[in-house]
């Protein structure tokens, strides 16, 4: 069952969500951009959304965008430097970060050389 929580429901409508047999899945409004491009702008029915799987599944929609988020064994960098709302996820839960409703995530491109 899915339950977009940003609308509203009759009472009668939420007597059969709570009383729903399947798993209730929670629609949240997520923006992933990196630098000034948009990358992601989308529902997640995801009911514990992570930085680490918001970034995953734009890897797969994004490869060539998003190749330098990771190293060799195609793991996400420790170094890739992504906030949330504006906080550094090194100063939250890192890549485990849980993501609610109308989050913002910026990752910032990654930039070698000297």
């Amino acid at each position: 069952m899915v339950w977009d929580y940003t609308s509203t429901l009759s009472a009668e409508d939420a007597v059969n969500v709570l009383n729903s047999d399947g798993p209730l899945e929670i629609l949240m409004k997520i923006r992933l951009t990196q630098g000034s491009e948009l990358l992601f702008s989308d529902r997640l029915g995801e009911p514990l959304a992570t930085v680490e799987k918001l970034l995953n599944r734009v890897r797969c929609v994004h490869p060539q965008r998003t190749a330098g988020w990771c190293d060799e064994s195609g793991r996400l960098r420790t170094t890739l430097a992504v906030f949330v709302n504006g906080e550094h996820i090194r100063y939250r839960q890192g890549f485990h970060t849980e993501l609610k409703d109308g989050d913002e995530v910026h990752v910032i491109p990654l930039i070698a050389g000297g």
